[in-house]
């Protein structure tokens, strides 16, 4: 089920704090929309194991932090 157009994105307001676009930022919730604010910066999203780095581009915009991180093993071929 989609979440309504009236609530609007989901946004943490801490994550309006990333001013420095060097710096390397960790993110937990991976629910999260990917908003234009976030264009060029370096992000890293827990899979539940460890940090994936996120390079966001204009073509992630409007997705979920969780799209981009895998969060399963890929099986071995025999």
């Amino acid at each position: 089920m989609a979440r309504s157009k009236w609530k609007g994105p989901v946004f943490q307001k801490k994550l309006a704090w990333f001013g420095n676009t060097t710096k390397l930022n960790r993110l937990f919730y991976k629910a999260i929309k990917i908003v234009p604010f976030f264009l060029s910066r370096n992000i890293s999203v827990y899979n539940g194991k460890n940090f994936v780095r996120l390079q966001i581009t204009n073509l992630m915009i409007g997705h979920c932090f969780g799209e981009f991180v895998s969060t399963r093993k890929q099986k071995k071929q025999l």
